[in-house]
């Protein structure tokens, strides 16, 4: 009776001196969220790992009382099923690895917008577990996606862009072909009284007057009414606020299709919000 009531004491306290290391686990993630000055970090994988841990020793140490032998012993006894144990835990331990990696190279973080085109996920990362990481995507559903899948498939963080403080524009619009044309005086009349094309042909003329040049001028010079409108596009973009003037501005026509010429703009603005 009495080898029986200390046995299972011991169990009894190896059992509550577990849950006593995960409640301290649990108080230091929480405290690590409300106290770090990185919110959008999360120690939760390490937490889950630790947790694995004191299971695995208090299991160890029960089996011990149990037998009453020391742990060394069952420890030792243990390589024999090190193999069983390694395809047991394959996963948990790839989730570890990938969770070590994506948190120490901080390529993925709480708050993130995330897409996996191969999954159909796009959206934003509210939680980041050692198994599993929760996106809440655009249309309010949740999706959990293994940890590992972030190591092995390819996937896209908008987070750098908001960082930035950019957002590209790259649109096309379509132009009938049978419009294009080399420009002449008759044109250039209605045109000028547009504002800022005056300031664009005096650069494409290389400062010279209209009234200097012929028709003949425009078309030994390759000069169209399509390279005045993509330098005075470019112009215009130029002098908005809201367009960065250290990244890209750029206005070209695209491979023509039946529909007609595109004209891509590719520029960056300053606000990032999807709306704007």
């Amino acid at each position: 009776l009495l080898i029986a009531i200390k046995t299972i004491c011991g169990i009894l306290f190896m059992v509550y001196l577990s849950l006593f290391f995960n409640e301290v686990l649990e108080i230091v993630n929480i405290s690590y969220v409300k106290k770090s000055k990185r919110k959008n970090h999360s120690i939760k994988g390490y937490i889950q790992v630790g947790k694995i841990l004191v299971h695995i020793i208090s299991a160890i140490m029960i089996l011990a009382i149990m037998s009453n032998k020391s742990p060394a012993i069952i420890i030792s006894s243990l390589g024999a099923v090190a193999a069983v144990l390694m395809l047991v835990f394959q996963h948990t331990l790839l989730s570890l690895v990938a969770n070590i990696q994506l948190s120490s190279n901080d390529v993925l973080q709480l708050g993130d917008w995330i897409e996996l085109p191969a999954n159909n996920i796009s959206g934003e990362v509210i939680d980041i577990a050692l198994h599993t990481i929760t996106i809440r995507n655009w249309d309010n559903t949740l999706s959990r996606v293994p940890t590992k899948t972030f190591l092995t498939e390819t996937y896209t963080n908008w987070q750098a862009m908001f960082s930035s403080g950019a957002r590209r524009i790259m649109r096309s619009f379509y132009l009938d072909q049978t419009s294009i044309r080399f420009v002449d005086h008759a044109m250039l009349e209605p045109m000028v009284q547009v504002r800022g094309i005056s300031e664009q042909l005096s650069k494409l003329m290389d400062g010279r007057e209209l009234s200097a040049v012929g028709d003949r001028w425009f078309v030994e010079n390759g000069m169209t009414n399509l390279m005045v409108f993509r330098h005075y596009l470019t112009a215009w973009l130029t002098q908005r606020a809201d367009i960065h003037k250290d990244m890209y501005i750029v206005v070209r026509s695209l491979k023509p299709s039946a529909e007609g010429l595109p004209i891509e703009i590719y520029c960056f603005t300053s606000s990032v919000l999807w709306v704007d």
